[in-house]
This record gives C-alpha cells, sequence and structure tokens, in this order.
C-alpha cells in the first residue's frame, strides 16, 4: 500500500481497492487491539500496474486477518 500511494503521488496511475477475496477474520475489532497492526503483503500476480496481493494482520504475535486483495487503475480519476 506504501508504495502505491507513493507512486500516486509521483505522478503514477490512481489504483482503486477492486477486490478483497477469501477473507479470514479472527477478532472482532481492530481497534481494541493492545498492540500496534503488522501488515504483510506478498505480491501474488501483476499485470502492468494492476496487482494481487496475499496479505496477514496481526497484533504482536496474535493473527488477526488475512486473504488476498486486489489493486486496479482507475479509469479517468485523477487528484
Amino acid at each position: 500500500v506504501h508504495g502505491v500511494l507513493c507512486n500516486v503521488l509521483d505522478g503514477g496511475p490512481i489504483l482503486l481497492l477492486a477486490a478483497v477475496r477469501d477473507l479470514r477474520l479472527v477478532v472482532d475489532r481492530l481497534d481494541t487491539l493492545p498492540a500496534p497492526l503488522q501488515i504483510c503483503a506478498v505480491l501474488h500476480a501483476r499485470s502492468g500496474p494492476n496487482a494481487i496481493y496475499q496479505f496477514t494482520l496481526q497484533s504482536g504475535d496474535s493473527p488477526c486477518a488475512g486473504g488476498s486483495l486486489t489493486l486496479m487503475q482507475s479509469g479517468g480519476l485523477s487528484l
């Protein structure tokens, strides 16, 4: 996500969160967890600026969520 935001701020294409798949939620709420959240995302597939990532989210050593997300280039939005 950081790389996508940096790319947009540097004049690259705007990418939209197009899909979240296979979402696994282990906790009811993220905002009440005691430790900072850690996100790990691994690129699964890419075509131009579009990409699919597998991700996990954890708080300390405890898993909180995971799944797959798809980022796609927008069709005409600009900043």
